[in-house]
């Protein structure tokens, strides 16, 4: 695959695709530049001025709209939209949407490890990038509420195992953190020995308990209220996950006045369906923060760059996607779909088919030889 995309780089063979007449939004350089994107083997290869000749067996016109990066919701629930997976995938995807941090703490909440690597199952061979964090702090609210499961530090190891799990979900007992509570710092130090992210919840500390709750290595937090907690938030080092029920005309001010960084996100939280069908995914956000005055290149940016899943520690599904591709290349079928798609730079339903086959039987070799 490497080698394809010099190739066509060297002009010794031609793009898969281009995307002719596009205005690029690049959030590395704050810019806007008219141009071609080339892409090979699914993958983007490069950028060119408008004038550029490209070779490509297929061409598109964008008719100079916006290309824009995929979209990365670093914390959101899948259980909120009340759609499988596979469904939700399609609509995010429309939407701009390529990844996805989902804290499953709804399903843990009822079916316990089981319901966790179930879901995990689910979202392993979709064409959205889904990562899974552990459900923390279940029950939320201990002695207030009935669950089916019950999260400690054995409970936590185990759903750290799961292929597709890569981080502590949201930690919503800041006060338990905040006094020392064993059961929960337990929980936290089992995560944390993982090497792993740890997500936050954090609406009502400041000072020195939200200090304390930072010192336990919990690196975000996606329940910022105001303008004051945000700044206060950056200077301690979290990741400051804004989601559009906070936003206001203050919050959107202090991100214009704060440098410009990889730890402020866009983020979603929880997307019911109505709401996901008439308004969209992480884009509604991104437009809702420029309509109240964030820096469009701003808002572009904090929903598709940033640093909190750059580290992200998920071995097995490292190597699901590291060998895939050499699996492809080397099993007859999967070569030979892959061979139809490089010769006609389509996806037919039937190549869909033999593509969904063959990687269903990489999927299940690889989860049992893991």
């Amino acid at each position: 695959m490497l080698k394809d995309i010099t190739e066509a780089m060297l002009g010794r063979r031609p793009f898969d695709l281009v995307i002719r007449n596009v205005q690029i939004v690049n959030v590395f350089s704050a810019s806007i530049v008219s141009g071609s994107i080339g892409i090979v083997n699914g993958h983007i290869a490069g950028v060119f001025g408008p004038e550029e000749a490209l070779d490509s067996r297929r061409s598109i016109d964008g008719g100079n709209a916006y290309a824009l990066h995929g979209s990365v919701d670093s914390q959101m629930h899948l259980e909120s939209s009340m759609l499988t997976p596979e469904h939700f995938a399609q609509v995010a995807l429309s939407c701009g949407t390529t990844t996805v941090c989902a804290d499953p703490h709804e399903i843990a909440n009822v079916l316990g490890i089981e319901g966790v690597r179930g879901l995990a199952d689910a979202c392993r061979s979709l064409p959205l990038r889904v990562l899974l964090t552990a459900p923390s702090t279940i029950p939320s609210a201990p002695g207030l509420e009935d669950s089916g499961f019950d999260v400690g530090p054995a409970e936590m190891e185990a759903l750290l195992d799961i292929p597709g799990v890569a981080g502590l979900g949201e930690v919503m007992d800041f006060n338990a953190v905040a006094a020392g509570d064993e059961r929960m710092l337990s929980v936290i130090e089992a995560a944390a020995n993982h090497g792993v992210f740890l997500d936050g919840h954090v609406s009502a500390l400041t000072g020195r308990r939200l200090q304390t709750f930072r010192a336990m290595g919990i690196d975000s937090d996606h329940t910022v209220p105001s303008a004051e907690k945000l700044r206060e938030e950056l200077a301690l080092g979290f990741t400051v996950q804004v989601q559009e029920c906070m936003l206001n005309r203050e919050i959107v001010q202090a991100m214009n006045d704060a440098p410009v960084q990889d730890r402020i996100c866009l983020v979603t939280d929880d997307v019911p369906l109505p709401r996901l069908m008439r308004q969209g995914h992480l884009n509604f956000v991104v437009e809702r923060a420029i309509e109240l005055g964030l820096d469009p290149i701003r808002a572009i940016r904090y929903a598709t760059i940033h640093d909190y899943l750059v580290n992200v520690k998920v071995p097995d599904v490292a190597e699901y996607e590291k060998s895939l591709y050499e699996y492809l290349d080397n099993d007859a079928a999967g070569a030979a779909v892959m061979d139809t798609i490089r010769t006609t730079g389509n996806l037919d339903k039937d190549t869909e088919e033999q593509l969904k086959t063959v990687l269903t039987r990489y999927t299940e070799s690889f989860v049992k030889a893991h």
